[in-house]
């Protein structure tokens, strides 16, 4: 067995019976050895077990002479204290406190020292140091060290195109005491990107205040930012004409330029967002569906081949189908005609296949997957290939639905909080859709008996539905003496019926205190772009019905 040398009483001995001293733990000997000028290797510093209470002996003593050492330099210290007005940092701090005495930054051989006024100064910073993070927001996107995954995860962008997007805005976009311009940005994509509650932004990024106050300043933010998009971004890169027909040229495809020649190629499709329930019956009618059993709108996208948007229009009603939104855009939207000229073509689905003719008296070449004619059991070689070409190209348009929908707040239901939220009582919504364009309130009154007046009552629920209701009023005594609606719940004799409510309520208070319509929901009105179409089925074709009306006036 080889046999090494005790560094400490020169004898030699086996290697099973002796310890190494090259670990950095004994740097103490290490130095002991070099201020005694020997020369050693590291790899052959060994001791016996003779010679454990000796090394450590030796140690002791060099503790000592330490301590001493160092008493005489803290006087000195205390001396020139005064003198220092440097402030304590990591880089001027002696020593610290460990359990071994050991400098926790350094690890040298002194002992610890901290004069009681640099305890003081280095508490201090470490106290203004929480209170700092305390006040500083936990995501804050001023912040140099967010890396372009952290930007994608929080906002869906790129570093680069987030501060492309500021870019445009910053000039109209202030700060504010409770969160940055910079921030106010990550604020909204938050929001699109996580569908988060403001309550929960808020706290993200430390909004000072309590829980409301915090909700009330993100969707301030909120706004603030969506205004300042729509106003000044969204004109740029989005709508009919942002482009110019040679650079829509541009983003044809190969396929689209064998399949239609190169010339400006629209692909037309409609998707849906499903929205909360309003107030306003006449839109909870128009926005209801009732193959999903749920209120959404519609939007009508148009997407060039390779997948750039040209436009989005919208919000449409949830009732109509995109034959009848492609016609309404067609008639009113004039700058499309102008754009898209007489050479374009259009390439639509089979939902669309009342509007084709419109397309085609507007000059534009169509293009549709084929039906099977009458009779028929499979589609010709010539219509499969056109449909399959139809298909090839329009599918630009289903991706990038796909891709809308991974934003969060578009995959659930956009709340109304984002369509200003109203919660109002079911008597003035009933007023509301009961007075005309110019404001009127209309009442009928029978033409034989002066004190019973009636009312026709849109239902809430059905645009087919309306019910009559009569009221039998005095001007002496009880003013109502009795009332009776064509409702399911017109009967009741304890209470009312709302449509009852709503006539009473107008008649007797709203308008001596020049009750107005709600602003917010003529807002949404108009936003959904609600047409009223009268079917033939609600005219009132019964003789007995315009018998019992002629009475009425």
């Amino acid at each position: 067995m080889p046999s090494v040398k005790c560094a400490v009483c020169d004898s030699w001995g086996s290697t099973a019976d002796c310890k190494s001293l090259s670990s950095p733990t004994y740097a103490w000997f290490h130095n002991h050895l070099q201020a005694k000028g020997k020369i050693f290797n590291l790899d052959e510093l060994f001791y016996c077990k003779r010679c454990t209470n000796t090394l450590y002996t030796i140690k002791k003593g060099l503790i000592t002479v330490l301590t001493s050492f160092t008493s005489e330099r803290s006087s000195s210290d205390s001396m020139d204290v005064e003198q220092d007005d440097d402030r304590l940092t990591l880089d001027n701090i002696w020593s610290t406190g460990s359990g071994h005495k050991l400098c926790v930054l350094c690890r040298s051989q002194f002992p610890t020292l901290l004069s009681p006024q640099q305890l003081r100064d280095l508490m201090n910073d470490i106290f203004s140091f929480f209170d700092e993070l305390r006040s500083s927001p936990r995501l804050d996107f001023d912040d140099s060290s967010l890396t372009n995954e952290d930007y994608e995860a929080w906002t869906g962008w790129s570093e680069e195109q987030f501060n492309d997007m500021f870019k445009e805005i910053s000039v109209y976009l202030r700060s504010s005491s409770n969160r940055t311009s910079l921030n106010a940005l990550a604020i909204f994509w938050i929001k699109i990107k996580t569908n988060l509650s403001f309550r929960q932004i808020g706290s993200l990024f430390n909004i000072s205040g309590n829980s409301d106050t915090r909700r009330l300043r993100a969707a301030d933010a909120f706004d603030s930012v969506r205004e300042l998009f729509i106003k000044y971004f969204v004109s740029k890169h989005l709508g009919i004409g942002h482009i110019t027909i040679d650079d829509a040229k541009i983003h044809n495809t190969a396929y689209s330029k064998e399949f239609f020649g190169n010339e400006s190629t629209l692909i037309w499709d409609g998707t849906y967002f499903f929205i909360g329930k309003s107030s306003s019956h006449s839109v909870n009618r128009s926005t209801y569906g009732g193959q999903k059993k749920r209120h959404y709108v519609k939007f009508m996208s148009i997407v060039h081949p390779d997948d750039y948007v040209s436009d989005v229009i919208g919000p449409f009603q949830g009732t109509l189908n995109d034959a009848s939104i492609a016609e309404e855009i067609l008639a009113t939207n004039n700058a499309l005609a102008t754009w898209l000229g007489s050479n374009g073509h259009i390439i639509v689905d089979r939902g669309f296949r009342d509007v084709i003719e419109t397309f085609q008296d507007l000059g534009y070449e169509t293009h549709m997957p084929s039906f099977l004619k009458k009779g028929e059991k499979q589609h010709s070689t010539i219509d499969m290939n056109n449909s399959r070409m139809c298909t090839k190209i329009r599918w630009s348009v289903e991706a990038f639905h796909g891709r809308l929908k991974k934003w969060r707040i578009f995959q659930d239901k956009i709340h109304n909080l984002l369509i200003p939220k109203l919660k109002i009582k079911l008597a003035r919504t009933y007023v509301e859709e009961h007075l005309d364009q110019e404001g009127d309130y209309t009442v009928e009154l029978d033409a034989n008996t002066d004190n019973i007046l009636r009312c026709p009552i849109q239902s809430r629920h059905s645009n087919a539905v309306k019910y009559k209701s009569w009221i039998q009023y005095s001007l002496s005594g009880d003013p109502i003496i009795a009332w009776y609606c064509t409702c399911p719940g017109g009967a009741v004799t304890i209470g009312a019926c709302a449509h009852i409510v709503s006539i009473v309520w107008y008649l007797s208070y709203a308008r001596h205190h020049h009750f107005e319509p709600s602003k917010g929901r003529r807002r949404i009105q108009q936003a959904i772009m609600e047409r009223i179409v009268v079917g033939e089925d609600d005219d009132m074709d019964d003789k007995d019905q315009e018998e019992e009306d002629d009475d009425w006036h």
